[in-house]
């Protein structure tokens, strides 16, 4: 397979190699189509039941090559790979009708709201609609009874300008109920990073987790 540089794909070391792979006509923002060899599927959290295009799940796949099992960790892959041998990703994304692979969110970062699981990448999407949004990471703080409410830290378009109460209203008038930054937004100079170049949320959780203990 002749691999073109700088293009998108999704590989996993579990996997043994690639399972979608961008090519010059796909969308931004896609990981591409699945490769030869490969299956994949979006399935519901709560039910395992395959989805149809442009509904939001769990990413599976299979191939002949996936892992035999984590070195002296049965039950890490039980949880991974199951009796059918599919690799159960812990990415949330979806397949659009042509087929393209987009992925949204990890599993572990869903925030829970009342029964709900939210993906805190659709928020981000919303928000950077905004022209004064450079950069977001949504993330949760703890509540008594809602189990979370998320909230959004910011970075702003220099010499752009936008308050708190806009970019909530903007959530509130795009995205349902559940959705809405009941905790807030917070601006920052700049997001941190880890080493490998992700927004380090894991930073921003235990930041917002310290804004609820004050």
């Amino acid at each position: 397979m002749e691999i073109q540089p700088n293009l998108p794909f999704l590989g996993m070391t579990e996997l043994g190699g690639f399972g979608t792979l961008q090519n010059s006509n796909n969308k931004n923002g896609s990981c591409g189509t699945v490769v030869q060899d490969v299956q994949i599927k979006i399935v519901d959290l709560e039910n395992a039941k395959v989805l149809e295009p442009n509904h939001l799940g769990e990413l599976w796949l299979k191939t002949a090559t996936i892992m035999n099992g984590y070195y002296k960790n049965l039950e890490a892959t039980k949880s991974t790979v199951d009796e059918q041998g599919w690799l159960h990703s812990g990415d949330i994304g979806y397949i659009d009708e042509d087929g393209e692979l987009f992925v949204i969110d990890r599993i572990k970062d869903l925030i829970k709201y009342r029964g709900h699981q939210i993906s805190p990448g659709e928020i981000e999407g919303v928000l950077l609609l905004h022209p004064a949004v450079l950069e977001v990471a949504v993330t949760a703080i703890p509540h008594a009874t809602d189990d979370e409410h998320p909230i959004a830290f910011v970075t702003k378009t220099p010499g752009a300008e936008v308050t708190e109460q806009e970019l909530i209203d903007l959530v509130a008038n795009n995205m349902m109920d559940q959705y809405k930054l009941r905790a807030g937004v917070i601006f920052l100079n700049a997001l941190p990073y880890t080493s490998s170049g992700k927004i380090a949320k894991r930073e921003l959780k235990a930041m917002a987790k310290k804004l609820v203990m004050k």
